[in-house]
């Protein structure tokens, strides 16, 4: 029977978005290659790849992120090794975000990729792609992340009030700057309504007591295997309960997307990462997946 190997997921940190990508893949993939042996490696013990026994009609399948370029450069690293170790294979790198922040690395990766007739990158949004499709000689596409493809369950909850859902780490711009933004119309009148007592006690209950402007994304505790589905969609009735949702995150969009829920984006350092469309009829593009691996 041949083999998937699915490699690179993170399952140790509490980023609810992470978690959302890696059980969206892992159900998809059990669900739709029942003719496949699956293995799957997490990131942590990424360098496991290179002992398997891997046959040239395996398919190596790496972990959709937000890092293909030179942000996360060591992974990125890694990554290339597992392309440069087994060229005779089909290895689908599932759909990324792209940022290069020296040209230098884009060059060095124009070359990487000249040669890579096996190798197919799936980009996440089609900004990402269409400069990509002139410099690597590599298949580069557009395909949604696999998030979209998660069924979440109908509810009729009035929706009220408005979000700001702000990561706290190093790709925010706004975190710092929120005081300042929130002087301004129309967000002056908006944090008046932000957030009713009923959805503040289920941040609460949630993700601890972190107030009004916070990044929701990352959980108080840590996310298992045991609790992961349940928190997932639990973030994801919760993100259900507003009028508007601003952010910054990626998974943010993508869970207003599947909960009906309007958004504005806002960018990070990392620019333009997002391009969710609220009309585009993502699913679709699932009934076609398989056919990259034949």
């Amino acid at each position: 029977m041949k083999k998937i190997f699915w490699v690179g997921f993170d399952c140790e940190q509490r980023n609810v978005g992470d978690h959302a990508m890696r059980y969206a893949v892992k159900k998809y993939l059990f669900e739709n290659f029942k003719d496949y042996e699956i293995h799957g490696i997490p990131r942590r013990k990424i360098y496991k790849i290179f002992e398997q026994q891997i046959n040239r009609e395996d398919t190596i399948l790496i972990q959709s992120s937000g890092d293909f370029g030179d942000v996360y450069l060591p992974w990125h690293k890694v990554r290339k090794k597992i392309i440069e170790t087994y060229p005779e294979n089909k290895i689908i790198q599932l759909p990324v975000s792209i940022c290069y922040k020296d040209y230098t690395n884009l060059l060095l990766d124009e070359a990487f990729f000249y040669d890579k007739k096996n190798f197919t990158l799936l980009c996440r949004t089609k900004r990402d792609m269409v400069p990509l499709q002139s410099r690597f000689r590599c298949k580069v596409m557009f395909f949604p992340d696999f998030t979209f493809n998660l069924d979440v369950p109908k509810t009729e909850i009035e929706k009220k009030g408005i979000l700001f859902a702000l990561r706290n780490d190093g790709e925010s711009l706004f975190r710092r700057s929120f005081p300042e933004l929130l002087r301004r119309r129309p967000f002056k009148r908006a944090i008046y309504y932000l957030i009713g007592l009923e959805a503040r006690k289920r941040i609460n209950k949630l993700f601890g007591d972190k107030g009004y402007v916070y990044d929701p994304q990352i959980t108080s505790f840590d996310i298992t295997d045991e609790n992961s589905e349940a928190t997932i969609f639990e973030t994801l009735k919760f993100y259900s309960r507003f009028k508007l949702v601003v952010s910054d995150r990626f998974h943010s969009w993508v869970f207003c997307y599947l909960t009906n829920t309007p958004f504005i984006p806002l960018d990070g350092t990392i620019k333009k990462k997002h391009d969710v469309n609220p009309t585009e009829k993502y699913k679709q593009y699932f009934e076609t997946f398989r056919e990259l691996i034949f």
